[in-house]
């Protein structure tokens, strides 16, 4: 069964990237990615469906992804978490640690660099 990642980004064409980024696991069933553009979206979603990881932008119109983050947390989940930035990671480590975000990947993203960490994350071979 695949795993799904959610990821929340207001940039349109990081969808295409990230398509691209998991096209093998795509193409032979490992993840299952679901793309929302904005984070309201993202909420109504999530009262249905749990993902196995969230992969989260930062600064977002409407619901940032501290926010978000914190809504998930009060729904009473708990959700592998990773926030996304072109900012660096020593701005947010605080906030990081106080919402339990386990990982942080900057952009302009490293292609390799985020499949590892997925792959040992969600316990799967992406390479």
């Amino acid at each position: 069964m695949a795993k799904v990642i959610a990821i929340i980004d207001d940039e349109d064409e990081m969808e295409f990237l990230y398509s691209m980024l998991f096209e093998d696991a795509i193409k032979d069933g490992s993840i299952e990615i679901k793309f929302f553009s904005d984070s309201r979206d993202f909420c109504e979603w999530f009262v249905n469906h749990k993902p196995d990881l969230i992969m989260s932008d930062i600064n977002m119109p409407h619901i940032s992804g501290p926010e978000l983050t914190r809504l998930i947390q009060q729904s009473g989940h708990s959700i592998q978490t990773y926030f996304v930035s072109g900012h660096e990671e020593r701005d947010y480590s605080k906030e990081m640690k106080e919402l339990g975000v386990c990982r942080f990947i900057s952009k302009p993203l490293d292609f390799n660099h985020v499949l590892n960490l997925i792959g040992q994350d969600l316990n799967l071979n992406l390479s």
